[in-house]
């Protein structure tokens, strides 16, 4: 990746986070495509017929043409959701879903509790994955969508305050995701699960967080309701449980399955923008005259044909000369039959009959002067609005890619931290008796340093207190990194490459695994991502 694209997506992290179209720009483009589809059906239908049955002779001249192209202009209409700056992290205290308090003496529904917890700890507070923040009618409910397509709906009258009674007026929802091993990382949120004695790792399928705020005091949602979520995930799979993060039991709670849809949305956006507009095309200027190349001239009686009348000073040129054939010239033709073919790309056809043979030529007008004026002012207005449908297109275009392919869709009753996992299928590989060593000049803490291993294709992180890790284990097929976040924005890296080459000594010797480091500044996910080229 050049430098000058790591610069261009650091500097605008926020708006590839935060810029989210609104659904009219979606109908407007549908509509616009639409519509010219049906203007060329209906051209075509409605063909202007000129003589059945009177007498043309058709002559060679030069012609320019001139036709009007229908091209509806399209609002742009975008939405910014807003996250929070700084640390990430919510202004309020660090709040904690508990199961509902019993005997409350004012019947106080509980759902969070204040602590600093110690099963959240984000090594780098300043780069914690930050949150988007959207507000909802605490009585009307609403809904709320993802610039990665996930989809939150709230009934009517869902929220309440801490005495159980109803919410008035705006609730500001905190919402955030994490998909890869660089969110997992800096959310120091963990990925072990216990089960049935044994400490399993986590490969996700997507992990959410979600809160609810009012005058920066928490509300809660009702008990006789729940929030509904259609989660953006980038796994197909269908064999991940979900689970939620119960402080109160000091770990994560199997709660079922998340039910696993395509995106049926990006699907058929795709489709739609498949369909490119018609490019508007210039009207040719004839000159008064002037005899013009490949033109078709008619001697036609309007008397007997009034029908023809309306296309008497318009000229006609051949869109194919290669099809005049010399006999068209000499030839008197009994019926003459003009249809249009595409209003927008202003092409015609003419039918020639006579007792002998037929022929279709296809042709396109030439306008002079005022005409030819008014049709080009008309052009250059379409031009600027088929440009404009073109910006949203792409930019529509850029917006499905980025959305997921895969929905998980779910219910919840409480806020809190949720996560969609599977057990991480360990391992092909193993090496014991493993120290991570790092240069001398590197300051760092050999018993309290995280070492990160990350592995389960991007999806699973496995945190190693302190350099003498012991037993390293990893699936061979898949790529696997050490990371450590050091003092003094350092970061020490031991990549897939390196530990390919890592072998078992002997007799069960040590198995040193030298870390390089590197300065950077972990300010975000992205600059994750870019250290580790993952």
């Amino acid at each position: 990746m050049s430098d000058k694209l790591e610069n261009f997506i650091r500097n605008n992290r926020e708006k590839f986070d935060q810029e989210i179209p609104d659904s009219n720009v979606w109908n407007n483009i549908d509509a616009g495509l639409s519509q010219q589809a049906a203007a060329g059906a209906s051209a075509s239908s409605s063909a202007a017929t000129a003589a059945k049955s009177g007498l043309a002779k058709v002559a060679m001249a030069w012609k320019v043409a001139a036709s009007a192209v229908a091209i509806l202009a399209i609002g742009t209409a975008i939405y910014f959701a807003t996250t929070d700056k700084g640390s990430g992290k919510s202004p309020e205290k660090a709040l904690a879903p508990i199961a509902q308090a019993k005997g409350d003496d004012h019947n106080k529904k509980i759902e969070f509790i204040e602590a600093n917890s110690p099963l959240v700890n984000p090594p780098l507070p300043e780069a914690d994955i930050p949150f988007f923040t959207f507000q909802v009618d605490g009585k009307k409910g609403g809904q709320w969508q993802a610039p990665n397509g996930t989809t939150i709906s709230i009934p009517r009258k869902t929220f309440v305050y801490g005495n159980g009674k109803p919410v008035k007026g705006q609730v500001n929802l905190k919402y955030r995701e994490f998909h890869d091993a660089a969110d997992l990382i800096l959310s120091g949120i963990p990925m072990t699960y216990d089960h049935n004695g044994k400490t399993e790792v986590f490969q996700t399928a997507g992990m959410l967080e979600i809160r609810g705020y009012q005058n920066g005091e928490p509300v809660y949602i009702a008990e006789d309701k729940n929030v509904t979520f259609s989660t953006a995930s980038y796994v197909a799979e269908d064999d991940y449980n979900f689970y939620f993060l119960d402080p109160e039991k000091g770990g994560w709670t199997d709660i079922g399955r998340a039910k696993v849809s395509k995106n049926k949305e990006k699907t058929r956006g795709l489709k739609r923008l498949a369909k490119r507009p018609v490019k508007p095309i210039a009207p040719v200027q004839a000159t008064t005259g002037q005899e013009l190349k490949n033109e078709l001239s008619f001697a036609v009686d309007y008397r007997q044909y009034p029908e023809l009348k309306p296309f008497k000073k318009i000229r006609w040129q051949a869109a194919n000369p290669d099809a005049l054939e010399e006999g068209i010239f000499t030839s008197t033709w009994n019926e003459v039959q003009l249809r249009e073919i595409n209003s927008e790309t202003l092409e015609y056809e003419i039918r020639l009959k006579n007792s002998r043979r037929e022929k279709f030529l296809k042709v396109k007008p030439a306008l002079e002067g005022k005409d030819y004026q008014k049709a080009m002012a008309k052009f250059q207005e379409k031009s600027k609005k088929y440009a404009s449908l073109i910006k949203q297109q792409a930019k529509e275009m850029d917006r499905l890619k980025a959305q997921a392919n895969v929905f998980r869709s779910f219910s919840i009753t409480g806020f809190g931290i949720y996560n969609h996992d599977r057990f991480l299928a360990m391992p092909a590989v193993t090496f014991n008796n493993v120290i991570v060593e790092f240069p001398e000049d590197v300051y760092m803490d050999a018993e309290k340093t995280a070492i990160f291993q990350i592995t389960g294709n991007n999806r699973s992180i496995v945190v190693h207190h302190g350099t003498e890790i012991g037993t390293l284990r990893f699936p061979k097929s898949e790529k696997n990194f050490l990371v450590a976040i050091l003092p003094g924005s350092k970061l020490g890296i031991f990549n897939d490459e390196d530990l390919a080459n890592v072998e078992q000594s002997v007799n069960e010797a040590v198995v040193p695994i030298q870390m390089r480091v590197i300065d950077l500044e972990i300010r975000n996910a992205i600059d994750l991502r870019l250290a580790l080229r993952i």
